[in-house]
């Protein structure tokens, strides 16, 4: 119980009793990894929990735990995603989700640090609504990702934070013309054969 401001990378990873797992109230930030290799079944939001960011593929690979929102004012339930209120933020993916194309809300102007990164294995397309909002996709938003092999982004410039797509093994091409800004590492370990990228005065990040 109380205040955490962060939970640091590996902090319960291969604790493979733990089940249950309450976020704090207030903002937290969790590491990557976190609960990789446990034995975690349920993560429940507490009503005040504000979760600030999430690090790479944070939950088990060999099932899916449960996320419990009942108690949040903060966040809801869309489909397979969870969203701030206003529906502006998509925070994370459930990692129950067994969707393979998805379709991003237009309200939604930033996809979180790690909101889809391990969690979506089944995963071939990413697509965004007409009349999208987006602004930024945070750091491993979609790292590991393995299935994802399309992306179609919006037509509005928009940045791409560092890891954004590491180790997307199947994503092959990417049209990046309304991309201002790449991060360090945003595409990794993927086995890219064509990219356009034609926005003026873009910045492209180490190891992009």
């Amino acid at each position: 119980k109380g205040g955490c401001e962060q939970i640091g990378s590996n902090a319960f990873a291969n604790c493979t009793s733990l089940r249950n797992f309450v976020l704090p109230n207030g903002s937290v930030k969790l590491g990557d990894l976190v609960f990789y290799g446990s034995g975690l079944q349920k993560l429940t939001f507490a009503k005040n929990t504000q979760l600030d960011s999430i690090g790479a593929s944070v939950f088990p690979t060999t099932y899916a735990p449960e996320i419990d929102l009942s108690a949040s004012t903060l966040y809801r339930l869309n489909g397979d995603a969870i969203y701030t209120n206003d529906g502006s933020r998509l925070v994370m993916l459930l990692p129950t989700s067994t969707v393979a194309t998805f379709t991003v809300p237009a309200s939604v102007k930033v996809i979180a640090s790690g909101a889809f990164s391990g969690n979506a294995a089944l995963m071939t397309m990413l697509r965004f609504e007409a009349g999208s909002q987006l602004e930024s996709i945070e750091y491993a938003a979609f790292s590991n990702c393995f299935s994802l092999s399309k992306v179609e982004l919006p037509d509005r410039d928009i940045t791409l934070g560092d890891s954004a797509f590491f180790n997307a093994k199947f994503l092959t091409s990417i049209n990046l013309d309304r991309v201002t800004s790449v991060g360090s590492s945003a595409f990794e370990n993927c086995p890219l054969t064509s990219i356009e990228l034609t926005h003026e005065n873009v910045e492209i990040g180490m190891a992009a």
